[in-house]
């Protein structure tokens, strides 16, 4: 009798002292932890106790940093070429945590998905999939590539079951509000096609756990055009809401020849609603939702040829105008030079010609942290 007492304190206390040990810790630095209840209580137990679950998170506001590569990330030379010497360039605080990619429905998802969200994954970064397709979204709302879906579904089903906390931000249909993507300009059927999508990833046993899902819109809409919010599938299907916007500068490939301050690229007060004012539009359309900037980049050219110190203030002042704003939590840069040959990279390893200060000192901030895939996995972000 005297030994089940003495078990019962022992394991009250160390039960609430474990608690008290993980709290503090995530008070006082960016770790965290989760406490809960057993999952499997027995009523009027005299020697369990059952602790309410202690919410996970950090302490204070913190932004995640993110990058696509120039590269295809599936080989660890990339990864060491692209992210961890961008790590070790950066500020020391100041490492990595997503690494962007861009995947279609169509094609052999199983010869280049597992590689890449394990390359990934295994070396440090939570991946961030654009998910397009060559169909348009009444096709995919009709069941037209039901097949091609269930496919994609079952490939990165087979790599999130190995466990670990495997998961990835994945957003279906990206710049789904522009005229430039086959399955563009049409807010009914992407809303019935996200969750056509959605169906079959739960049909084929894809755990909820390891997708979080994007609504990932581009920032401008062409005018007279519907805005994002119609495009919005609700608060019920979506975990993260974000955009894309950049500053095509006056790059011979640009199609408005205009610099756009950050302000501007981001919630741009000089055109009227539905152009402007992104980041006020995306948090009064889901303010129970984190924000991330799922692309964003800016050329050098400025006027009539390129300007570091124009590229180098553009990245200062972008990274610390998004991180005062309320709700934004990630910002994914898009490091490479895109079909039009723009020069949007703030880091090219081995040329020091093309790795811009400015980044380096905005991030610098105590704003940006570093989260392990296996952390990220135990956080509900919010706003």
């Amino acid at each position: 009798m005297y030994t089940n007492i003495f078990i019962g304190i022992l394991r009250k206390t160390l039960i609430v002292g474990t608690m008290i040990l993980l709290v503090a810790g995530s008070l006082g630095s960016a770790s965290f932890a989760v406490v809960t209840a057993s999952s499997n209580p027995v009523p009027n137990d005299p020697i369990n106790v059952f602790l309410p679950i202690v919410l996970k998170g950090f302490s204070g506001k913190f932004v995640l940093l993110g990058v696509y590569p120039q590269d295809y990330v599936a080989s660890q030379d990339v990864v060491d070429a692209e992210l961890h010497s961008l790590d070790a360039w950066a500020n020391p605080g100041a490492k990595v945590s997503i690494g962007g990619i861009f995947s279609a429905f169509e094609g052999s998802p199983e010869l280049n998905i597992p590689q890449q969200l394990e390359m990934l994954w295994s070396n440090g970064y939570t991946c961030f999939v654009n998910l397009s397709t060559t169909h348009s979204a009444s096709q995919i709302a009709n069941g037209a590539i039901d097949n091609q879906i269930r496919n994609w579904a079952n490939v990165f089903k087979g790599w999130a079951i190995q466990g670990g906390g495997r998961f990835t931000y994945l957003a279906p249909l990206p710049e789904m509000n522009g005229n430039w993507v086959v399955y563009g300009m049409d807010p009914i059927h992407f809303k019935l096609a996200f969750a056509r999508i959605q169906q079959i990833f739960a049909e084929q046993g894809v755990p909820d756990d390891t997708v979080r899902w994007v609504f990932a819109p581009n920032g401008w809409s062409k005018s007279g055009t519907p805005g994002f919010e119609s495009y919005y599938p609700g608060d019920a299907s979506v975990d993260i809401v974000s955009f894309s916007g950049y500053n095509f500068g006056f790059h011979p490939a640009s199609p408005s020849q205009v610099w756009q301050t950050p302000v501007e690229v981001f919630n741009n007060p000089n055109y009227p609603s539905p152009e402007g004012w992104y980041l006020d539009r995306m948090r009064t359309m889901a303010p129970s939702k984190p924000i991330f900037i799922a692309q964003t980049a800016t050329s050098a050219y400025y006027l009539t040829g390129e300007s570091t110190t124009r590229k180098n203030q553009w990245l200062s002042d972008a990274y610390a105008y998004l991180a005062s704003y309320p709700g934004v939590r990630a910002i994914i840069y898009f490091n490479l030079v895109n079909q039009q040959g723009i020069d949007w990279p703030f880091y090219v390893p081995g040329d020091p010609n093309h790795q811009y200060q400015g980044y380096r000192d905005a991030v610098a901030s105590p704003d940006f942290r570093y989260v392990s895939p296996q952390d990220l996995s135990e956080i509900e972000l919010t706003p």
